[in-house]
Order: C-alpha cells, then sequence, then structure tokens
C-alpha cells in the first residue's frame, strides 16, 4: 500500500472515534489574513499560506466524508445479510467480497488511508445505499445542464450466489 497523500482521521481532534457514530470533534482550519499586501515576499508568503489553507479545507471536507461513509459502511456491514460467512467475521467476507483486503478495508474505516470513489461504490453495490447516488433518482437539473448527461445510478440487485 503506497503512502496516503494525507491521513483523513488526523483531522479529527479525536482520531480514535473517526469512523464510528461515536461522537468526532474536527480541528479548525487557521484563516488565512486576506490583505494584500505591499512587499512581494510578503505577497509569495500570502500566496503559500492561502494554497496550504485550501488544501486543508478541501481535506478537512473529505476526511469529514470519508468519516460518514465509514459509519455507514460499518453499520451496513453489521446489520447486513448480505455479508455471511463461514468461519468469517463479517468485516473479513465483505472484504474479499469487494476484492480488497482486510488490511485496506480496516485502515480506511479508521481512517488511516483515504477511501476512494470506487470503495464507496463498492460500497453502494454490496451493502445498499452507502453514498445516496444509488437511490436512483435523476441527477439531471435545470439549473445544470451538464447533469443532464447523467443517468439515473440504477445498480439492480446483488446475485445470491454472492450472498453466502
Amino acid at each position: 500500500m503506497t503512502d496516503a497523500r494525507f491521513r483523513p482521521r488526523d483531522f479529527a481532534l479525536t482520531p480514535d472515534r473517526f469512523g464510528r457514530p461515536t461522537g468526532i470533534e474536527w480541528k479548525s482550519i487557521q484563516v488565512v489574513d486576506w490583505v494584500i499586501p505591499e512587499d512581494p515576499a510578503e505577497l509569495q508568503d500570502l500566496r503559500r499560506r492561502y494554497a496550504d489553507w485550501r488544501t486543508n479545507a478541501w481535506r478537512l471536507q473529505a476526511a469529514q466524508m470519508q468519516h460518514y461513509y465509514a459509519m455507514r459502511i460499518r453499520r451496513a456491514i453489521a446489520e447486513g445479510t448480505q455479508v455471511k460467512g463461514r468461519g468469517m467475521t463479517r468485516s473479513r467476507v465483505y472484504a474479499q467480497m469487494a476484492g480488497i483486503s482486510y488490511d485496506r478495508l480496516v485502515k480506511m474505516l479508521r481512517g488511516e488511508v483515504i477511501m476512494r470513489l470506487e470503495d464507496v461504490a463498492a460500497a453502494d453495490r454490496m451493502l445498499g445505499d452507502i453514498s445516496g447516488f444509488t437511490r436512483g433518482e435523476s441527477l439531471a437539473s435545470e439549473d445544470d445542464p451538464s447533469a443532464a448527461a447523467l443517468p439515473a445510478a440504477s445498480m439492480g440487485e446483488f446475485p445470491d450466489w454472492a450472498r453466502t
């Protein structure tokens, strides 16, 4: 497994609660002073601080999204009948069905590695409505002409042979 650009759990004040339904608190992102300086060196520093702030703001939001998805995936694995196995934990069965290593699943749900969109899509297909995208709603919008090209997400049924 390659090193991630960041660890989502590092944005939590309580990283051990990442991906769990108990209360989690998030670190705040230091706001940049937006006064444009006259000195070119100070302007360069402001640009660097703005880039850092922007990146951290995006990463914080991504961490919060992953936390939300991880909670839903954990709950679906624990409650679902889709992940029955003989002599294996539900999490191990799910990892095997999803085609990922158990180690990656655990790290992803703890926020130690970044969850990919394909991980969310796999959870949607196998566990049900994790992201909200599989509700079958059309994403077309009168306000967004590019969304008209996106079809409603029809995921079909999970095959019975994979549930046992």
